[in-house]
Order: C-alpha cells, then sequence, then structure tokens
C-alpha cells in the first residue's frame, strides 16, 4: 500500500494529481487570475507613462490675499505677450498653476510672474510640476510613483530676505545696545520720550554735556546718519 501510495497518482497535500496534464501547466482560473493581476499591475503603472508639465505655482503669503481668476488672466495676458505658451491654468483652493511647454518657458515665465505679482509681496511664485494623469485614473487612485531626489534631478530652493522686517530689526537691535552703551557709561537720557520713531532712533538728554558726551561714546554706529536735534525742549 506504501508504493501504490507514491505512484503517479498519489494525492499531493490532499489535492489529486492530474496524470494527463502536460508538465509545469495550471488550470483555467489560474490563468485568469494571473491576467487579472498583470492587468491591475499595468493600470496602476500607467500614470508613470504620462510625463508631467513644467508649470508655475502661485500661492498668496497670507489669509487675507486672494488669487482671483482676474488676476489669472491678467498673468497669463503678460506671458503671452512675453512670448510664453502657456498650454493650461487653473485656481485649486486658492492656489494658482499656469502648465507651459517647456523647462525654458517656465523659467522665462517665473521672471514676467515675479516682475507682475512677486513685487508687492503679497504672492509666492515657485516652479512646479503639474499632473497629466488623466482624471478617470486619478478617480481610481491612480498615481505616478514619487521619485527621491536624486531621481527627479534635485530641488530648487529660493530663500529671499524681508527687507522690511530685517530694517526694523537692525534698528531695534541699535537701539537696545545704545541703551547699553549710555548705561555702562553712567549717561543718562531722558525716559519719557519714546526712543523709536519708525526707523529713526531718538535719544533726548537734559542739557548739551549729556548729548555731547553720548556722541563720544556711540561712535562704533557708523551705520548711523546722527542729527543733533531738539524735541520738548530736551
Amino acid at each position: 500500500m506504501a508504493e501504490d501510495n507514491l505512484g503517479p497518482s498519489a494525492p499531493l497535500f490532499g489535492v489529486a494529481r492530474r496524470s494527463a496534464a502536460p508538465p509545469n501547466s495550471f488550470r483555467t482560473w489560474q490563468y485568469v487570475l494571473i491576467l487579472f493581476v498583470l492587468i491591475i499591475g499595468a493600470l496602476y503603472a500607467a500614470p508613470n507613462l504620462f510625463q508631467p508639465d513644467p508649470a508655475l505655482q502661485i500661492r498668496p503669503t497670507g489669509d487675507d490675499v486672494v488669487f482671483t481668476s482676474d488676476r489669472l488672466a491678467q498673468l497669463r495676458e503678460a506671458l503671452g505677450q512675453g512670448g510664453v505658451n502657456v498650454i493650461g491654468a487653473d485656481i485649486d483652493d486658492g492656489v494658482g498653476l499656469i502648465r507651459v511647454d517647456s523647462d525654458a518657458s517656465q523659467l522665462k515665465a517665473r521672471e514676467i510672474a515675479n516682475g507682475l505679482l512677486g513685487a508687492s509681496g503679497d504672492f509666492v511664485v515657485a516652479l512646479n510640476r503639474a499632473s497629466t494623469t488623466p482624471q478617470w485614473l486619478q478617480d481610481i487612485g491612480g498615481r505616478p510613483m514619487s521619485l527621491g531626489l536624486d531621481l527627479s534631478g534635485g530641488v530648487h530652493f529660493l530663500l529671499q530676505v524681508d527687507m522690511d522686517k530685517y530694517l526694523d530689526s537692525v534698528v531695534r537691535s541699535a537701539q537696545e545696545g545704545i541703551e547699553d552703551k549710555l548705561r555702562s557709561e553712567r549717561i543718562r537720557p531722558v525716559r519719557n520720550i519714546d526712543w523709536l520713531v519708525g526707523r529713526d532712533i531718538q535719544v533726548a538728554f537734559r542739557d548739551d554735556a549729556q548729548r555731547e558726551a553720548a556722541l563720544e561714546v556711540l561712535t562704533d554706529y557708523d551705520d548711523f546718519q546722527v542729527r543733533e536735534i531738539d524735541i520738548d525742549g530736551n
């Protein structure tokens, strides 16, 4: 009986052998399952065939600023006059997206957009890539593979200085330094006058002698223009 169980027709893991089937063959449902898996895999890999368009992203810098359709139309007109071929533009959740036909057009479009919108400081114009995956693929969850920076060509990072805030901080820091310097030299300015008026530092003294002494110890502040004036009799 043991020899019979080890024969060609002996079941393997409880599944009867098909002695008439050729080697490496499968049942029909198995072929159907393999075909189904291949179709699903090809379907969700398809978004990688659609290369993204070069684009500009226009984002407001504050909650009180809105990128409207009128601004978008104005920008499209300026880009057209500048020789930039715009292939699409829309606004999504307050953020504008303008598609162009090439990387060279993208760089030129950024210069025009910065000249039109960036000067006010209300908008940030950034380089971006806009998806071209068909909507029906997006509806079923199809998205292109996210590439790392080494595969996508690196990252463009633009750092800009807010000059108004920078100058205000410089003046405020200088005011604190002047106050500490005068205190260390035992020079007592008048306290009931505001030191900061815009970006001017006003230090009031009770007499000319105190003012002259202050001028002698504040020689390190050569980045500022010093003027002698009278304020409220001081």
